[in-house]
């Protein structure tokens, strides 16, 4: 089949290159065509200009001879005027004056006819050359259209018989096509029943594994700490060094979440402060709506916040130090939630905030750009305020409906280290436009001497600072302790009293006074070689499986070759 396609593609490629040959000569045709065209045409002009010369030196021949015949008269004049003059008497006078007008005139028809016999002449020679010349030219072009027309006869023998080549094999393939078609529809529907016969036997398969899942799910507990797939309740043998070191490392989580709570706190606390004091000092001018609006919403976050930190506190400090206690993060992610609508609804009033301070007379365009640029950094907080949120609430909720693998919960953490780190680079982007924005500020003549001011720019400027460190430090501390905490945030699918109780009334279920009676030897024998033969069989029937979706690719890129040739000899 390889030669096959190899050899049509043969033909294909001469088919092409006598096409591209055969347009080439017929193009040389036409133009020879069109050049024996071009000197007939110039030809049929000459001859006409031939027959005006022609009429020309007829017309002047014509002349000529009349002129010849006024000469003989005039000298047949001349000759009888002087015999007149010689038979005259001596005292008749003569005439002189005629004679000389006529002897003029005389010499000038002499001169214009040979004149006229030299134009004629010459008319003469320009034709003959002419015509010479012309017949050359058209003797040459008819030999180049005779060439032409027999190069183009050859080309369209050899176009014709390759194309009646090309037609024989283009059947040939057709049938062949059609042959290979018949096969693969014989192959895809040995394939499918192969396909439903795996199928039917991998729901077997399944319901009969359900069916053992179930069995050994109600009647049998596995503790086994060593291997993760028979400890689903994750109860682990007694270690007092693992634990000292989960107490050491839950007090260092407590620590970090209780900094990044004071520091958030000191950061929405003087924000409120702030917009109270700047641009508008509220001590002597009453600021304006928005911003006591903003001030007004941002006395409610001390509570959000104590709130935050006692879900947090009740994880790490009131969570049992014992490894074999999972984390219970619903509290956190409801104190999140709850956290991350306050700051939804604060980020209007901050935009019109700085908007209002744009709009003031005494804001310079260095200072707007600068508000611009806080602005800009103050909106990639709620992004990632709703990225941490998003994995603690998949830690809390939907952790133990979907029962993720550890591989997901380390993917899951990852991903919210990652917002942690988004919020420490904001925080610190943040603190940096803040400084900038407040130096310029310091400028205007209304807050050079407001010290309270002052003292509120440097302590919201020292807690976004204190942030951006703390999360960058709680990014750290998850990474260092990725396994600790992966261990901790795996679901459970049972309590340790549960597992206890269920082993017990399983104990006493199968508690028996006779003994079971065994297999005979022959019949697990027996047992055991129909088992091994199923799954020889299972095996051959996916080898057979996979050999028929090969043959079926391979046939199907063989047919879309050949309907690619195909379509390419009738174009």
């Amino acid at each position: 089949m390889a030669d096959l396609t190899v050899k049509y593609q043969r033909l294909a490629h001469e088919y092409a290159k006598l096409k591209a040959q055969n347009q080439v000569l017929k193009k040389s045709v036409i133009e020879s065509q069109a050049t024996a065209t071009d000197m007939q045409d110039l030809l049929q002009s000459k001859e006409q200009a031939i027959r005006r010369s022609q009429q020309e030196i007829e017309s002047t021949n014509f002349r000529s001879q009349q002129m010849q015949r006024r000469v003989e008269l005039l000298q047949l004049e001349l000759d009888q005027l002087n015999r007149v003059k010689r038979g005259k008497v001596p005292g008749e006078t003569s005439n002189p004056p005629v004679n000389s007008v006529l002897d003029e005139d005389l010499n000038n028809k002499i001169i214009e006819n040979e004149m006229l016999h030299k134009k004629v002449q010459e008319f003469d020679m320009k034709t003959k050359q002419l015509e010479e010349s012309l017949n050359e030219r058209v003797e040459v072009a008819l030999h180049e259209a005779r060439v032409a027309t027999e190069g183009l006869e050859g080309v369209t023998t050899s176009y014709n018989a390759m194309k009646e080549k090309l037609e024989r094999e283009n059947l040939t393939l057709k049938e062949k096509l059609q042959t290979c078609k018949e096969e693969f529809n014989a192959l895809k529907t040995q394939s499918t029943k192969q396909i439903s016969e795996l199928t039917q036997l991998t729901q077997n398969l399944n319901q009969d594994k359900v069916n053992l899942t179930t069995m050994v799910d109600k009647g049998i507990v596995f503790n086994d700490a060593k291997c993760q797939e028979y400890n689903a309740i994750q109860l682990c043998a007694y270690d007092k060094r693992a634990e000292v070191k989960l107490d050491n490392v839950l007090k260092q989580a407590e620590q970090l979440v209780a900094d990044i709570c004071k520091s958030l706190s000191n950061f929405h606390k003087f924000t409120g402060k702030r917009c109270l004091l700047y641009p508008v000092d509220g001590s002597y001018q009453e600021p304006s709506v928005n911003n006591q609006k903003f001030s007004k919403l941002l006395t409610e976050e001390a509570k959000l916040i104590q709130e935050l930190l006692e879900a947090f506190t009740h994880v790490f400090v009131n969570t049992p130090r014992s490894m074999q206690t999972k984390f219970d993060l619903k509290q956190i992610e409801r104190a999140f939630l709850k956290y991350k609508s306050f700051f939804m609804k604060l980020c209007p009033y901050q935009m019109k905030s700085l908007k209002e301070e744009c709009e003031i007379s005494i804001c310079a365009v260095s200072l707007q750009t600068k508000n611009n640029e806080y602005l800009l950094q103050y909106k990639r907080l709620f992004p990632a305020i709703c990225k941490a949120h998003t994995y603690f609430r998949i830690f809390a909720v939907k952790g133990e409906k979907l029962h993720l693998s550890n591989e997901k919960l380390k993917s899951c953490l990852c991903k919210l280290v990652s917002a942690f780190t988004d919020l420490h680079l904001t925080f610190r982007d943040l603190s940096k436009a803040f400084n900038g924005k407040i130096e310029f500020e310091y400028e205007l003549p209304t807050t050079t001497n407001s010290n309270e001011l002052r003292s509120a720019n440097e302590i919201l400027l020292s807690s976004m600072i204190s942030l951006s460190s703390n999360f960058a430090r709680l990014s750290g501390f998850l990474n260092e302790h990725q396994d600790f905490f992966v261990w901790k945030l795996q679901s459970s699918s049972a309590s340790s009293a549960d597992v206890k109780r269920h082993a017990l009334d399983y104990m006493r279920h199968i508690k028996v006074t006779t003994l079971p009676q065994s297999v005979p030897y022959l019949e697990a024998i027996k047992n055991h070689h129909n088992f091994v033969c199923s799954s020889e069989n299972r095996d051959e029937l996916l080898s057979q499986l996979e050999k028929t979706c090969f043959k079926t690719s391979f046939f199907g890129a063989r047919k879309r070759t050949l309907v690619v040739g195909n379509s390419t000899y009738e174009s």
